[in-house]
């Protein structure tokens, strides 16, 4: 059992621990469990978590739900911080989820 499976059994109230979570199971191609936990941090708080919708994102774009994806994509865009260091990498999900 990873790490990450073990803090997956963790029932943590801070919806960061979710969403970064989700984070790490979209970038394993875990992209099921990526939705799932994004979904659990944005129940718990929509605005706070914001790299839920990054993970949920990614991880609707390699399910090929990409108008979703997208969405997701420009609800991250307006939350995070413009220097966020994932900024890049949602600005490039979200070309690919448009055909660019």
């Amino acid at each position: 059992m990873t790490s990450l499976d073990r803090a997956a059994q963790l029932d943590p109230k801070e919806p960061c621990v979710y969403g970064n979570r989700a984070l790490a199971y979209a970038n394993l191609g875990r992209l099921e469990d990526a939705v799932a936990e994004a979904e659990r941090a944005l129940k718990l708080n929509a605005e706070r978590p914001y790299y839920a919708h990054a993970a949920r994102g990614l991880a609707r774009l390699r399910l090929g739900r990409k108008e979703e994806a997208i969405s997701d994509f420009e609800r991250f865009e307006a939350l995070a911080s413009p220097k966020d260091p994932l900024r890049e990498s949602v600005a490039g999900w979200k070309r690919e989820a448009r055909g660019e």
